[in-house]
């Protein structure tokens, strides 16, 4: 029982930390693509 539990708190820390890492990557890609846009308008100015 008691190892049960313990791995039921391991499995959700994996996934907060798989939620974090995901949340972090879309966040990096979105300021990748926010950048690369504002690159493409002062080029174009």
């Amino acid at each position: 029982m008691e190892e049960q539990r313990h791995n039921n708190s391991t499995k959700k820390r994996q996934t907060v930390v798989n939620a974090t890492k995901s949340y972090i990557n879309n966040n990096d890609k979105k300021a990748v693509l926010e950048s690369a846009y504002k690159g493409k308008q002062q080029v174009m100015d």
